[in-house]
């Protein structure tokens, strides 16, 4: 504690100076401790506090559900009037019925936010389960187009594998359309007749390499992608 000096008659300074000295030396430390309290209680109160997703996250949900929604114009209608209520789904195809840019936007961008207001863990998987049938049914085109250019080429492992996964071929009828596909490419005719004929052929047998693989890609409405073959 400070020494007091006396004043010119001796006397110890007035008893108030002395506390407010006293106080003085003692602030900073109260002051301290002060601050360390309110702080730690600031970062309580943040902890206990939560106001719900950022905007960057509201921002990413809803454009996910628009992107749900524009999912949902190209699937069957009869799959996804099932998981929705006869007023969003009237809200699904009026999107389908605008063919204008900005205001067929701002009618996906009402769906998804009508969308927010349900369960959308249902369509999800149906989105989810087309995906999965559109990609099966790629991986099938295009094996059909390998085996086509393999016969054509004459590799004779093709003709066993077709064989052997579609055995009520009939073999003579796929020989002779090897044999004019593979005349037809010599003379480079066009169009390549023959070489389409050999394709839609053996896509003639496309439902039973499905049942084969335990698979069923024709679900009703579902769009085929590859009716046509590319010459």
């Amino acid at each position: 504690m400070p020494k007091l000096k006396r004043d010119i008659d001796g006397n110890l300074p007035f008893p108030c100076s002395y506390i407010t000295l006293f106080q003085s030396n003692l602030h900073p430390r109260l002051s301290l401790m002060n601050d360390k309290t309110v702080s730690e209680k600031t970062v309580n109160d943040d902890e206990n506090q939560y106001d719900g997703p950022s905007k960057s996250q509201r921002k990413r949900d809803m454009h996910a559900l628009r992107d749900m929604g524009e999912r949902l114009m190209g699937l069957p209608e009869a799959h996804v009037k099932e998981l929705l209520s006869p007023e969003l789904m009237d809200v699904l195809l009026a999107c389908k019925k605008i063919t204008k840019g900005n205001a067929l936007k701002r009618q996906i961008q009402y769906l998804g936010k009508r969308l927010r207001q349900i369960d959308t863990d249902k369509l999800q998987t149906l989105i989810d389960r087309f995906d999965a049938s559109s990609r099966d049914h790629a991986n099938q085109f295009h094996r059909l187009e390998r085996w086509r250019e393999r016969l054509i080429n004459q590799d004779k492992t093709a003709l066993e594998e077709i064989l052997q996964l579609i055995p009520d071929i009939d073999r003579q009828h796929l020989r002779q359309l090897t044999r004019l596909a593979i005349s037809e490419r010599a003379q480079e005719k066009q169009p390549p007749v023959q070489f389409r004929k050999l394709f839609q052929y053996l896509k003639s047998f496309e439902n039973l390499l499905h049942e084969e693989n335990g698979e069923d890609i024709h679900e009703e409405g579902h769009n085929d992608d590859h009716k046509e073959e590319p010459m």
